[in-house]
């Protein structure tokens, strides 16, 4: 199924910084991991609070994703990835190696799946977070929705010339049934939902 979904954000003015600023401000110690934001859009935003049941589902989502993924491909749970103007930390990345990157964190071209687990944060992860992924050209974005207790498998990113980016799919899968896991174009296994649903 195919539904576009866009947004403006944010609604109102705001300083953006460059993903090169926003560097130089953790190396002078102006931001530190105890601050607990990400840069988004150029928008130094707070990261979501986790409650029991995501923390839950990353656990299961973990040890059911990792099994499945070829020594051409590692798992990133809550880690950075470089955009353009963006740096997200998603709760999952299937990327290339740490050794094939130089150490360095994730660019676009380096990511074949992002994972977001979603509760209070399904509108973001459903339009900021997806039109930055979609823009970015990452293949497969899933959400592992909570409050709808489905996984959402978007592929096909696009991003017309008048309008926001998107993926062309969408597909919903429910407990009781298997989302299909490509990387790098190739299906490695099945994850069933109820596995992952806390």
């Amino acid at each position: 199924m195919s539904r576009a979904v866009t947004s403006q954000w944010p609604a109102f003015p705001v300083h953006r910084f460059t993903v090169d600023q926003y560097h130089r401000m953790i190396q002078t110690g102006i931001l530190n991991e105890d601050d607990n934001v990400e840069l988004i859009r150029g928008v130094i935003v707070p990261k979501m609070s986790k409650g029991n049941q995501h923390d839950t589902a990353i656990e299961y989502i973990d040890e059911r994703l990792r099994p499945l993924l070829p020594t051409t491909a590692s798992l990133r749970c809550q880690c950075v990835l470089t955009l353009p103007d963006s740096e997200p930390e998603p709760d999952f990345a299937v990327c290339t190696p740490a050794r094939a990157r130089q150490g360095k964190h994730p660019k676009p071209a380096d990511v074949f799946v992002v994972i977001e687990v979603s509760d209070t944060s399904v509108y973001g992860d459903r339009t900021t977070k997806l039109q930055m992924y979609a823009e970015n050209g990452i293949p497969v974005y899933w959400i592992v929705n909570l409050e709808d207790r489905q996984v959402e498998v978007y592929a096909d990113p696009v991003s017309p010339r008048n309008a926001a980016p998107l993926y062309r799919t969408r597909t919903d899968y429910k407990p009781g049934q298997d989302a299909p896991l490509v990387v790098a174009g190739t299906q490695v296994g099945v994850v069933p939902v109820d596995a992952v649903l806390p």
